[in-house]
């Protein structure tokens, strides 16, 4: 019987490393005694040791409330660990053979030493960065990973917080999308660091929306040649319902859309925006489509608890994220992602906004995620507002910012409203008209809004 609280290491005898790559497939990872798998790995390592006699599974326990991703970063944190000790006994040992007091780059420019010592320590010193830094990021990772808080908890006085609390102000919450009001400054319309929510009708294009959005995040377009792109950079829009080919197909369109506003824009008398000419080469390189068409991608199980996909998922995007940092982050529809229970049990919905708020935790990008999810027959009502969405309140509470896409009268016309913000100031309703490809483009302000 599989159990999460246990993981499985392989012990075996001979030479493996013609099957390290399959490893790795499935999980694997050597922790200094053997190769260590999720239980999930079970039927995998019974066929591999039929075929590698001498080779032992043990079963072995992880730690209280430890997922196996955690205690996979944890041996990644030690590893880097002991090669940080290392270095520093170098550079400590290299600074009493000169004499050095100080063995900061400045301080060995400075030291009255040969040329190729110098060139050692500087060698040494930006190894010592460079692991350092990869020391902080498993350790963040693992602490992301951590499928439970901690039950201690340490409170702290603003005074042991910093002596600069209230000297220092901290730095301005980071944002994605701005606009232009009446007046001359520019308005945040959407953060980053937050989980947002975007609730529609089935058939009202909220999928081409959160495409377009994901699109423009690259290429520095304006959303909707309205918004600017105030932290451009690398987009992830995983999509349920499409199968690769209508992504592809979707994007497709997309791209030749920016495209011909981007000529538009540079001929125009008053361009609106400035965009290098590599912006639409910036969709192919950071841009990630993923389709979980047909595939079990929920993030959580039936008791709230991460399940492989979401491990899977937060490990291929710290592994890929670039180094102007994931940015914007799509989930199409949540319900293909929060599990079966999420849309009736809070708790559940909880769960699900927990595990979004920990992707976005754990990438140096600290992107915006935010997902699409259908409303409620109720809802269907444009002055429904937050309770729009369907399911659990829940969805609306845990998520920092909503949208309501409204349907109305008019053909291939939506209202798309702000319902909830907590960071920013409200923002008036406006019009999306669909183009004849579906292709959704600002239609102007609402005027006279009461609602």
């Amino acid at each position: 019987m599989t159990t999460s609280n246990e993981y499985l290491l392989l012990l075996p005898q001979g030479n493996v490393k013609s099957l390290q790559d399959k490893f790795r497939e499935h999980g694997g990872f050597y922790n200094g005694l053997g190769y260590a798998f999720p239980t999930q790995s079970d039927s995998f390592l019974k066929e591999l040791v039929a075929s590698l006699p001498g080779t032992k599974i043990h079963r072995l326990p992880l730690g209280q409330n430890q997922s196996f991703a955690a205690f996979q970063q944890s041996h990644k944190a030690a590893f880097f660990q002991e090669k940080l000790l290392e270095i520093d006994r170098q550079l400590l040992s290299w600074k009493k053979q000169n004499g050095l007091e100080d063995i900061s780059e400045s301080g060995v420019d400075a030291a009255p030493i040969p040329a190729a010592q110098k060139q050692l320590a500087r060698e040494l010193l930006q190894e010592h960065d460079k692991i350092k830094q990869a020391l902080d990021w498993a350790a963040g990772i693992e602490k992301a990973l951590s499928t439970v808080q901690s039950t201690s908890i340490e409170l702290k006085f603003i005074s042991e917080i910093s002596p600069d609390y209230f000297n220092k102000e901290p730095p301005a919450k980071p944002v994605l999308l701005s606009f232009w009001d009446d007046s001359p400054k520019k308005v945040p319309f959407l953060h980053k660091e937050i989980t947002a929510m975007l609730v529609a009708e089935g058939g009202s294009g909220k999928t081409h929306l959160m495409a377009l959005l994901a699109s423009c995040v690259p290429t520095g377009v304006p959303f909707l040649k309205q918004f600017a792109i105030e932290s451009p950079g690398a987009a992830c829009l995983i999509m349920g319902e499409n199968s690769e080919k209508d992504t592809h197909r979707l994007l497709f369109k997309i791209r030749q859309y920016l495209g011909d506003v981007i000529k538009a824009n540079a001929s125009a008398k008053n361009p609106a925006f400035q965009v290098d000419k590599n912006a639409l080469d910036r969709l192919t390189e950071l841009l990630a489509p993923v389709s979980v068409h047909g595939k079990n991608a929920a993030l959580i199980d039936r008791n709230g608890t991460p399940t492989p996909y979401f491990y899977s998922l937060l490990d291929a995007l710290v592994a890929r994220e670039p180094k102007c940092g994931w940015q914007f982050i799509a989930l199409d529809p949540a319900s293909r992602f929060m599990g079966a229970e999420a849309e009736t049990d809070n708790a559940m919905a909880t769960a699900y906004i927990t595990c979004l708020e920990k992707i976005s935790d754990a990438l140096k990008g600290k992107p915006t995620v935010m997902f699409a999810h259908h409303k409620s027959k109720a809802g269907t009502n444009e002055s429904s507002g937050q309770t729009a969405a369907r399911g659990s309140s829940a969805l609306t509470d845990g998520a920092r910012s909503q949208f309501n896409l409204n349907k109305t009268d008019e053909p291939n016309v939506t209202i798309f409203q702000t319902t909830k913000t907590n960071f920013t100031p409200p923002i008036g309703k406006f019009k999306i008209k669909k183009l004849y490809d579906g292709i959704p483009e600002f239609d102007g302000w609402v005027k006279n809004d009461s609602k």
